[in-house]
């Protein structure tokens, strides 16, 4: 049996039992930052809501404008951009962070919108960057890229 502070490889855990992703071959996101390894030369970004974070909405969208200015003033340009869930409405032509978005398709950053999410949560609208993309060509965008960040 593991300790409540320790997982699988001994890293202590604030307190909570954690298993080891790679013991058990999934990619689990954390609320934090999360740089994951994979087999292509580029990073990737993945949006899975709108805002930024969990609690306070308006926070939430601050942190997300405040992430993408960031993302462009790294001198990198993140090879892909995937938008699932609430995050198709970043895409869309009364998001606060469109031209954001915009630049960074404009450096050659593929923007990649779920097309299940598009079609439950916007389907009366037309992305104003981006394309929609199945969830296989998503995944094979994730399994090409060295470094995968969800904000």
């Amino acid at each position: 049996m593991i300790p409540d502070n320790q997982n699988q490889t001994g890293a202590s855990c604030f307190g909570a039992t954690m298993l080891d992703a790679q013991a058990v071959n999934v990619i689990l996101p954390e609320p934090l930052l999360e740089f994951s390894p994979s087999h292509g030369p580029r990073l990737v970004v993945v949006f899975r809501s709108e805002q930024t974070g969990a609690g306070n909405p308006v926070l939430g969208d601050q942190l997300t404008v405040e992430f993408l200015q960031a993302l462009l003033t790294h001198p990198e340009t993140p090879a892909a951009i995937l938008l699932y869930n609430s995050a198709v409405h970043l895409a869309r032509a009364d998001s606060l962070v469109l031209t954001a978005l915009q630049t960074l398709a404009d450096r050659g950053c593929d923007i990649l919108i779920c097309k299940t999410s598009l079609q439950i949560l916007a389907a009366s609208s037309q992305p104003a960057v981006g394309r929609p993309a199945d969830m296989v060509e998503m995944l094979d965008c994730l399994r090409q890229t060295d470094k995968i960040l969800w904000p």
